[in-house]
């Protein structure tokens, strides 16, 4: 049997088939453009967005003082690689470098960073944004305190402070000297003897101790401003230096980084994350981290610790004010005088 239709013939058995045909892709389409009216019921994060790791590390440019950023990178990235594989413990590997506080705070504000290491006298800026119970905090020498120190040499002529003025001073540079500029700004305005920049011949900034210490050994500098830690390490290293060169002024006890996290971040992750972190000294991952950063060992510890740092921090502010104020006086009386 023929079947004739428009011209062109079938025969019964291929007009079952194309029939058929038709039907099926018919029903295909359907279920296609069913699930495609679903899928646009949800947002595309919830189909096909991977979840975001669970726990985001931060660290201010400032705390790496002289340390290689690529260097402390990849520790990160080690440790935690270690602790998904160890711990089963979510970590971004990319940690997040910040330049300044402004960037700091805006990332805090954002929530992109659950947790943050900066100097103390940044944490004063941003202090409300991190939480303000435990803190963890780098230990050296079997204490979490630093301490600074003037040095001169003993035979020099220069017995207190304001011996100093015109002369010409190495400041060392790292992540433990951050508060070191502040504390001796403070120590040159309570004796009035104005700013560093004002009262010191030529200030110059290695970031390398020796660079500051031995140029006040062979006299080619008068003045180094330095760790009490470093300077205690070089005489134990070479006594002569202790013989040669003598301590003209010591700062107090200060944390010059810690370790904080994000004033609202409750996830049941930060008691874990607090405990892996305390114990990096015991485990491969983290002590690459810890001799990139140049501690011994990291400890939890209440927030007033850092007291004597933020009280340093605000008194160096209220001078500043106070010196601006002065300066501002002297220049319109001078104007009224004309």
């Amino acid at each position: 049997m023929m079947i004739e239709d428009t011209g062109i013939r079938f025969t019964t058995e291929q007009s079952a088939k194309a029939t058929l045909t038709r039907f099926s892709w018919w029903r295909a389409y359907a279920w296609v453009t069913l699930i495609l009216a679903v899928l646009c019921l949800f947002p595309p994060s919830a189909v096909s967005e991977p979840s975001s790791p669970s726990f985001r590390i931060g660290f201010s440019r400032a705390s790496f003082g002289d340390v290689n950023e690529n260097d402390a990178t990849a520790s990160v990235r080690a440790w935690s690689q270690a602790i998904a594989r160890d711990r089963d413990i979510r970590a971004d590997p990319q940690p997040k470098i910040f330049n300044d506080v402004h960037e700091i705070s805006e990332a805090l504000a954002m929530k992109t960073v659950d947790c943050i290491t900066m100097c103390t006298n940044e944490y004063v800026r941003v202090s409300e944004q991190l939480a303000n119970d435990r803190i963890v905090v780098g230990v050296m020498s079997d204490s979490i305190y630093e301490e600074f120190v003037l040095i001169v040499h003993r035979t020099s002529s220069i017995e207190r402070l304001s011996d100093l003025r015109g002369r010409k001073m190495g400041l060392h540079m790292s992540r433990r000297t951050a508060l070191a500029p502040l504390w001796l700004e403070t120590l040159l305005a309570r004796e009035g003897l104005g700013p560093s920049a004002e009262f010191f011949g030529q200030i110059v900034s290695p970031i390398k101790i020796t660079k500051a210490v031995l140029p006040v050994f062979f006299r080619q500098m008068d003045t180094c401003l330095v760790t009490r830690n470093g300077f205690d390490t070089m005489v134990e290293l070479n006594p002569q230096v202790g013989q040669e060169l003598k301590t003209l002024a010591v700062s107090p006890a200060f944390v010059p980084v810690a370790f904080f996290f994000r004033s609202d971040y409750s996830s049941p992750l930060r008691a874990k994350i607090m405990g892996e972190i305390t114990r990096w000294h015991i485990n491969a991952a983290g002590r690459q981290i810890l001799t990139i950063f140049q501690v011994d060992r990291l400890e939890e510890h209440p927030l007033s610790c850092l007291e004597s740092a933020i009280e340093l921090v605000t008194a160096h502010q209220r001078l500043s004010q106070e010196t601006k104020k002065a300066a501002a006086g002297k220049t319109t009386g001078s104007a009224a005088g004309r």
